[in-house]
């Protein structure tokens, strides 16, 4: 359910707990956590590397420059 959501990635998922990666707006995932019966949520800032990684994965169609 929440990888159906625009902007969320489903990075791992054990023991009911989940690990998500979210770009753009929370207040979708927020309401879906919410309405699954969310006990806990912790936020954390993408490291550094993280952020310059996403910036050389995003296509074109992105919006983005191509960069190669």
């Amino acid at each position: 359910m929440f990888a159906r959501l625009d902007g969320v990635q489903v990075r791992a998922y054990e023991g009911g707990r989940i690990t998500l990666t979210v770009t753009g707006p929370v207040a979708p995932l927020l309401r879906t956590a919410a309405d699954q019966g969310a006990v806990d949520i912790a936020a954390g800032h993408a490291d550094l590397d993280e952020l310059f990684l996403s910036y050389y994965r995003r296509t074109p169609d992105s919006g983005m420059p191509d960069v190669h």
